[in-house]
């Protein structure tokens, strides 16, 4: 979805995506599936149907169930435990994986139920469930009322690692009702369900996961203050995650056709704002998968109306559709966000390493999504039942035709197998040396801007007084000694922030120490400040033409330094450079150089920040970049302390297992990194500059709708490519 690439299938497993597979001539002759002007996604992961085998196989089997999965999509679902009889034995569950082995036309896993037949009287015995092979635990059609039962549901799940998906509903004040309590209720006439009959059961459920630490999952989340509960959960650190249904975010009560009992569900469509609060968790990651709860039920038992119509409607066969029409469309999700809560997300949710995801290894569930393509759902259906709520149209689809690699994008990836075989820092110093030679050349960056191809329009903003042609910068780490400043604006970037500079030249750490990991596009460095010192870099800047793009320069302390020296040693290299920065970022955050993470404690901090601003005469806007590693309260302390006129949030993290040690960078950072943002930006309204793990428009505009003012680039350009920086800004304007 990024750009256009081949997918080369062997033995059922993604064995590669790259571009030009197919003109290989070791594959010639290989079956093609022409997917050219489509989407190729992950299959599409539902944490949440019910497929009724045993007991109702007139309503539906795992056999037509699956079907119906796989005409819309979806290539692994997670079916209930509120069979007949329910799945609370192993003995149960055995019956339904060798059903599913012979009958299924898509991967289907199993919930075990949570109490002995789902009365919620008595655990059963998740060891045993777990052994069997079930994937989850649930009592989903019934809640568990009981709050001390819940509790040791979730520390015996919790011992074993199990997801509880939690049916939140209190049967005391929902008793009796078949649609939402609100207007719509009173002028039918029918008995409503309060909004606070799911509430409080969240509030409660996340209240014990805190206690317990197990994991938990809301299913079918209809309510804004639900939305709200789970939103603050997740702030307090809570293991919880949560899905929403199609029929929520699509419809409201007030769509009801009279009495129609196929439009009865539990929990029920509820009101507008209760729909825009569900888009809003969607877009924000509070709401972390879009589940079906397809539940189908025969025509005679739907006929009866709104009063006697057993509840549930399906939706296995519409649900991409209807989360294209609502959310791609209508521009609530990315079409990345939308692959995360449509497969990538719940797969993660269910522990499956090869589901939900493209790279190399993965099982070989694709969808190819036609986002042109115009349907209305109407029989013949793949599932026996029909009880879906409206037969309007699900899915316009929108023209997106990828345009074609740029000749450099196509050059990268061709070489990048040979230059991921070599040493990476051999690596960026060759390829920076080439560059280097290049600068001097007169329209080296415009030759560069050229073969990139265009950038987005339009993204000008102005940050701490500075106007900022895109919001898009290269990080420091990349171009250390600033030799790069005529050439790297070529790709488009809208600033550039060189450094870590140190007051006085230092080797750095002893190599190797910069190391890849491809798998999770990811880096690990220990380079420990490697400079050339302020002076060179003052005689170097003296010597070219001031960028056409604003300069930022990043500031360290030498190697062994004592702390009391260390405000004087930032003083002195900022004066040395200020007239060359158009602002400044004193950096006590990397975890590479002894000591130096010690210096963010407040009073070193401030001690800093007051010689650095007494030396600025310019009155150059000073910034300070943040440890991911922090904790709150030290974080808190940072943001407080006098001087700082920004932040840049984060530097690397060395929360990590990887057997190199350093700082880890990319696409492993990026959860870390945001919710460092959040935090950060919670606490402080000064500019923001987020780094760490982006790489495509949609990991910018994540950070820009999170209250980053700017993003920057390192690891993502690595991996990317030349054309990375453009294909982001065409991508936010």
């Amino acid at each position: 979805m990024e750009s256009v690439r081949d997918i080369l299938i062997e033995d059922g497993r993604v064995a590669a995506v790259a571009a030009g597979l197919s003109r290989k001539p070791a594959l010639k002759g290989a079956p093609v599936i022409d997917a050219k002007g489509k989407w190729v996604l992950p299959g599409l992961v539902d944490m949440h149907v019910h497929l009724r085998e045993p007991g109702r196989e007139g309503d539906e089997t795992i056999a037509t169930g699956t079907r119906a999965a796989a005409r819309g999509g979806v290539t692994t679902v997670l079916a209930m435990a509120n069979t007949e009889p329910v799945t609370d034995d192993p003995a149960k569950l055995g019956f339904l994986r060798a059903r599913a082995r012979a009958d299924a036309a898509v991967t289907v896993l199993f919930a075990g139920a949570v109490t002995m037949g789902q009365q919620g009287e008595r655990l059963t015995e998740f060891a045993k469930l777990k052994a069997a092979g079930a994937a989850a635990l649930s009592d989903d059609g019934r809640p568990v009322m009981s709050a001390g039962l819940m509790r040791r549901a979730l520390e015996h799940a919790k011992d074993l690692d199990m997801l509880v998906i939690d049916h939140c509903e209190d049967l005391t004040l929902s008793a009796g009702a078949c649609v939402h309590e609100g207007p719509e209720a009173l002028r039918k006439g029918l008995k409503g369900a309060p909004w606070a009959a799911e509430t409080l059961q969240v509030m409660r459920d996340a209240t014990l996961a805190e206690m317990t630490g197990a994991r938990l999952h809301v299913a079918h989340v209809s309510a804004a203050e639900s939305v709200d509960a789970v939103r603050a959960a997740k702030k307090r650190g809570v293991r919880i995650s949560a899905e929403a249904c199609p029929h929520h975010f699509a419809l409201t009560d007030a769509m009801i056709p009279g009495y129609d009992g196929n439009w009865k569900m539990n929990p029920p469509l509820r009101r507008s704002d209760d729909r825009a609060a569900l888009l809003a968790g969607l877009a924000d990651g509070t709401i972390d998968a879009i589940a079906t709860d397809h539940a189908p039920h025969g025509c005679g038992a739907k006929s009866l109306g709104m009063d006697l119509a057993p509840f549930g409607v399906t939706g296995l066969e519409t649900s991409l559709a209807i989360a294209l029409t609502e959310l791609f469309h209508k521009k609530i999700l990315t079409r990345r966000r939308l692959v995360e809560r449509l497969s990538s997300g719940p797969a993660g949710l269910l522990g499956l390493k090869t589901k939900g995801t493209l790279a190399a290894g993965a099982d070989a569930d694709l969808v190819v999504v036609d986002p042109d393509a115009s349907w209305t759902p109407e029989p013949p259906f793949a599932s026996k039942s029909r009880n879906t709520p409206s037969p309007a149209a699900a899915s316009r689809g929108e023209r997106s035709s990828p345009s074609p690699p740029d000749a450099w994008s196509m050059l990268y990836d061709a070489l990048k197998p040979f230059l991921f075989s070599l040493d990476a820092e051999r690596v960026h110093e060759e390829a920076a040396g080439l560059m280097a030679l290049a600068a001097p050349l007169p329209g080296a960056a415009a030759v560069l801007s050229a073969l990139t191809g265009p950038g987005g329009r339009g993204l000008e903003k102005t940050v701490f007084g500075v106007r900022f042609p895109n919001p898009v910068g290269l990080a420091a780490g990349f171009d250390k000694d600033g030799r790069l400043i005529p050439v790297l604006p070529g790709l488009g970037f809208g600033f550039l922030e060189i450094g870590s500079v140190t007051l006085e030249p230092q080797p750095g750490n002893p190599k190797p120490r910069l190391f890849r990991v491809p798998g999770e596009r990811a880096i690990v460095n220990r380079m420990g400040f490697n400079s050339e010192g302020a002076r060179a870099l003052r005689v170097r800047l003296s010597a070219m033409p001031r960028p056409p793009i604003p300069l930022g320069i990043n500031l360290g302390l030498n190697k062994g330094t004592p702390s009391t020296q260390a405000p004087s040693a930032y003083a002195r290299t900022f004066k040395l450079l200020a007239e060359f920065g158009d602002y400044f970022v004193v950096n006590v955050s990397s975890p590479n150089t002894p000591g130096l993470r010690d210096l963010q404690k407040s009073s070193d901090l401030a001690a800093i920040l007051d010689a650095v601003q007494t030396a600025n005469a310019s009155t150059k806007p000073v910034l300070v970049k943040l440890s991911p590693d922090l904790a709150d309260d030290d974080l808190r302390a940072c943001l407080a302390t006098p001087g700082a006129q920004g932040f840049v949030v984060s530097n690397t993290t060395i929360d990590h297992a990887h057997q190199e040690k350093g700082g880890l960078s990319g696409a492993p950072l990026k959860a870390k990194a945001q919710a460092l943002l959040a935090k950060t930006r919670a606490l402080t309204e000064l500019p923001l500059i987020a780094v760490g793990g982006i790489e495509t428009a949609d990991d910018a505009r994540d950070r820009l709708a999170a209250g980053a003012d700017l993003v920057q680039l390192y690891t993502g350009l690595v991996y990317g490519g030349p054309s990375t920086v453009k294909r982001i800004t065409r991508g936010l304007a």
